[in-house]
């Protein structure tokens, strides 16, 4: 099936597409190794560490505000579940709570930074499923990981995984009933237009159960990244119908806030007016604190970021 659709899409004027690689174990148990978590989890790379340096975990405890002393972080204050609060004093300080709770740490400790919060990207997202009758690919078929760049905007990617439901990519190693009218899952990602406007700021009416306010966004497309949505939805239904393949679900663009690549809010740069880090993801000012994650990439293109932002982490590290 993946052969046969890349066949015609590089037939059909998209000589670019191709397989997609993808960081997950499909592999099935052997000699009693179980692979309990087919996509990559970060409890993994802790219980790597643990075999090469001793260190402790707080599990099911809050970090609530950022400690600094005459300008440089001094530690970190925490609180359990049970509401319980400690201090914990560090010289080095890293923050990889993600694009919005790094963020809000830092607002709620007053972390002083012109960009902090703002630059906010996501990646506009298009959504689709298509369907194709089992008698175009033969018996035995397989399921489509493909990935369809455009040749003349290096903004646009549409990537394709499927047969039926979606569990047949993720588990193709096991037994599935045939289905007659295998369908498949499009997604269609573009990069937007980073600007300072698109900032995320605290409500200090809404709190947590923490104590700490809640986050709000201010957020548009710009006129520039309209054009691109517009472009996005053309190139979609064109390799679609390249790949001799019928909507099921027309195009549609995510609601923002459901792609989950959202970064930017802690950018890095060089210009403290416009990067909340330096270029090896310091806090501007503020010596001794961190921050690795999505927060620090500057741009969402359109591929996933986070091989970028794990390699911008080995980088602070």
């Amino acid at each position: 099936m993946q052969e046969t659709i890349l066949d015609r899409l590089r037939s059909n004027g998209f000589p670019d597409a191709q397989a997609l690689p993808s960081a997950i174990d499909l592999a099935a148990s052997r000699f009693g190794v179980i692979h309990s978590a087919v996509f990559y989890s970060s409890i993994n790379l802790l219980a790597y560490a643990m075999n090469i340096r001793p260190f402790d975990l707080a599990v099911s405890t809050r970090a609530t505000q950022m400690l600094t002393d005459k300008g440089r972080v001094s530690g970190v204050k925490v609180m359990t579940t049970s509401k319980e609060t400690y201090t914990i004093r560090a010289k080095t300080v890293v923050l990889s709570a993600g694009t919005w709770e790094t963020l809000r740490l830092l607002l709620h400790s007053d972390i002083p930074g012109k960009a902090i919060g703002h630059y906010l990207v996501t990646h506009p997202k298009l959504t689709s499923v298509a369907k194709a009758s089992r008698e175009q690919f033969g018996e035995i078929s397989g399921v489509i990981s493909l990935m369809i760049p455009n040749q003349d905007n290096h903004k646009l990617l549409i990537t394709g995984i499927g047969t039926g439901p979606e569990d047949y990519y993720w588990y193709a190693y096991q037994q599935k009933p045939f289905i007659e009218e295998p369908k498949f899952r499009f997604f269609g990602p573009g990069k937007m237009e980073a600007r300072y406007e698109n900032h995320v700021y605290l409500n200090p009416e809404i709190l947590d159960e923490y104590g700490m306010p809640k986050l709000q966004t201010t957020f548009s497309y710009s006129n520039q990244d309209r054009v691109m949505i517009e472009e996005m939805f053309r190139f979609m239904r064109n390799a679609v119908a390249a790949m001799g393949l019928t909507f099921e679900v027309e195009p549609f663009l995510l609601t923002q806030g459901n792609v989950n690549h959202e970064t930017g809010t802690c950018r890095m740069g060089l210009d403290p007016n416009t990067s909340a880090t330096n270029p090896h993801g310091q806090i501007h000012g503020v010596p001794g604190l961190y921050v690795a994650d999505n927060s620090v990439v500057r741009l969402t293109g359109p591929a996933n970021p986070t091989l970028t932002t794990t390699a911008l982490a080995i980088r602070t590290a």
